[in-house]
């Protein structure tokens, strides 16, 4: 596809190769480019499932922490029913 000018020669073999070097090179370029937004929304979108993780982590922990609690407490009181009333606590 040469852009030749009327008086213009027509292009040598070697310019027609520069041409089409530079037509890849100009494509290869657009596909890096293209690649590089795809990765950066990729990362993106990793960063923020990571942070839900993290929150989703810290309330899965509290859960745990106060399911700890919670049996501890059953144990405390399981503990006192067993040695019966009148037991000075």
């Amino acid at each position: 596809m040469s852009h030749r000018k009327r008086n213009e020669a027509p292009a040598s073999p070697e310019d027609e190769l520069i041409r089409e070097s530079a037509a890849a090179e100009l494509h290869l370029l657009m596909q890096e480019r293209k690649a590089e937004a795809q990765l950066g929304k990729a990362r993106s979108a990793m960063d923020k499932h990571q942070a839900r993780l993290h929150r989703a982590q810290e309330r899965f922990e509290r859960g745990s922490r106060g399911v700890k609690a919670a049996e501890a407490s059953l144990r405390d009181a399981q503990a006192k029913r067993a040695t019966g009333p009148g037991v000075a606590d």
